[in-house]
């Protein structure tokens, strides 16, 4: 039994992104390299730059989880591609492990003017809004007319 409750504890390792080796980044050479070599070696882009379709990103994390916890990024690889007009690398940029920052997003909530209305305010503020009758509306739908 106290075999299964440490089976239990170990971590699971999860790999997403592309696994890319520095002997593969090695080889790529500025102005010979070009992108269908890239797409050979290394597959899609993880993502393409938004402001300019030349730079390609290719982004390998490996995270453990244990148990019932948040996953803990163990590795991660950060590869960019910059292309220039011909089709052919113009810079190659790669951050490793080292460079990881975890960043925590700040709880707060964005102010907003106007009154804060309670639930009771909301409920009786609406009240005669919405009682029109049907001869205020001016419409002939529902109604006879005389002959």
């Amino acid at each position: 039994m106290a075999i299964f409750l440490l089976l239990g504890c170990a971590g699971k390792i999860d790999q997403r992104g592309n696994t890319i080796e520095a002997e593969q980044v090695a080889k790529l050479q500025p102005g010979v390299t070009g992108k269908s070599d890239v797409l050979v070696a290394f597959g899609s882009p993880t993502s393409i730059s938004t402001f300019d379709p030349n730079v390609w990103y290719y982004i390998s994390q490996k995270t453990q989880r244990r148990a019932f916890f948040r996953p803990e990024v163990i590795d991660q690889y950060v590869l960019a591609l910059s292309f220039d007009k011909t089709e052919k690398i113009d810079a190659v940029y790669a951050e490793g492990f080292d460079q990881y920052r975890a960043i925590e997003p700040i709880q707060k909530a964005t102010p907003t003017s106007g009154k804060k209305l309670s639930l009771l305010e909301q409920l009786v503020g609406n009240l005669g809004r919405f009682n029109k009758s049907a001869n205020d509306a001016g419409g002939t739908v529902g109604r006879q007319s005389d002959r």
